[in-house]
């Protein structure tokens, strides 16, 4: 196998999603990710020092990613409008992703990972503003988000899993149901 020069943590990154997208968490291995790659595992330690900070590399990624997505979908979007869609681009890019969704939560204590938990919290603080251009109590803010939190993670697992396949009322409609009772607006 010969030596590659031209890798970068980002390449890693990439590699790594694609394994997770195809195979699972539990593929991405240093061994895999250097075949993909075309190197050796050992070139793989110079950017990561083990699996676990590689996969914190894909959570950043991940996120960033999903951020750039409520960006784009919730542009000149306020209020329970703006809340609806950016629960339902997160739902949808937790879905298109979600084997890397899968492997990015299990990654014990990723929030005390301070990068991650930035990007996390932008967010976060996202769903914070929309839920306070109606409601200006911090703890009903808090307990709003946490809800829709919920329900996108909830519905993430479950249409994973297959659920919700009734045809009296479509997948979307039912999760847009639930969250106008989340934040008490009909």
């Amino acid at each position: 196998m010969k030596q590659k020069r031209d890798l970068s943590s980002e390449k890693i990154i990439q590699a790594t999603i694609k394994i997770i997208e195809k195979r699972g968490a539990e593929a991405a291995t240093f061994r895999n990710i250097a075949d993909v790659l075309e190197c050796k595992t050992q070139a793989l330690y110079f950017y990561f020092k083990n699996n676990r900070d590689l996969l914190i590399g894909v959570a950043q990624t991940y996120f960033k990613e999903m951020n750039a997505e409520i960006g784009r979908s919730c542009v000149g979007l306020i209020g329970d409008e703006a809340i609806i869609e950016l629960a339902l681009t997160i739902k949808d890019f937790s879905l298109k992703h979600k084997n890397v969704g899968v492997a990015v939560f299990r990654i014990p204590k990723i929030t005390e990972d301070p990068e991650t938990e930035l990007i996390f919290k932008e967010i976060s603080n996202t769903l914070k503003k929309y839920i306070g251009d109606f409601v200006k109590d911090e703890r009903e803010i808090l307990v709003i988000a946490r809800g829709v939190r919920d329900l996108i993670l909830g519905e993430v697992i479950n249409e994973s899993v297959g659920w919700f396949k009734n045809p009296m009322i479509t997948q979307d409609d039912s999760f847009t149901w639930n969250l106008r009772q989340i934040m008490n607006v009909n």
